[in-house]
């Protein structure tokens, strides 16, 4: 959606205004706000996705369970759970709570679509404010009732969070502070 609006921010997070996202995503990038979702089963298990290799950014590699970019004056966690429903098919009904915040920045590679080797720089870079948000969903795996749209979703995975060795690989740059927000919450309760 290249015309879509994002909410731009400074340094400390302090909304500047907005921008949209293909503009946002050009090099050198401009710091915008965006979010995370994870979803976890009884279990523990956090569900994630391979993104679609048709998508504009990061195409082909393994995110959490959900991502966006937060629209100007639009409430955050409706966003999420709307953009949830839209890649998944999955109405989420369990709380969704905000369990973190972080930057990060980082280059498109342009990965080659079917052969997953770097075919260079692609000229797209992330400058996100990231809000991480977690869903306990009360099933997990086949139990759970998911559709994902074959446009925004390769594939699904559920996996451990204490496991980090075994997550899928190669990983969305955001993807490992993602999953670690979560399991820390997860630890303390948040």
């Amino acid at each position: 959606m290249p015309g879509q609006m994002v909410e731009t921010v400074d340094e400390h997070g302090v909304t500047t205004g907005s921008s949209r996202v293909d503009r946002a995503h050009e090099t050198p990038g401009v710091w915008h706000r965006a979010y995370s979702v994870v979803v976890v089963g009884p279990d523990g298990q956090a569900l994630l996705q391979r993104r679609s290799g048709a998508k504009a950014r990061f195409g082909g590699v393994w995110a959490n369970t959900c991502c966006g970019h937060v629209r100007p004056g639009a409430p955050l966690l409706d966003q999420a759970r709307t953009r949830v429903r839209e890649e998944l098919g999955l109405l989420l009904t369990a709380e969704l709570v905000e369990v973190g915040i972080f930057r990060y920045e980082a280059h498109d590679p342009s990965t080659g679509l079917s052969t997953g080797l770097s075919t260079g720089p692609s000229g797209i870079v992330e400058r996100e404010l990231d809000h991480v948000l977690l869903a306990r969903v009360p099933l997990t795996g086949d139990a759970l009732a998911l559709h994902p749209d074959p446009a925004e979703v390769q594939d699904v995975a559920w996996i451990r969070l204490d496991d980090e060795p075994a997550w899928p690989r190669p990983l969305a740059p955001w993807t490992p502070a993602v999953l670690r927000i979560a399991r820390e919450a997860l630890a303390t309760g948040r």
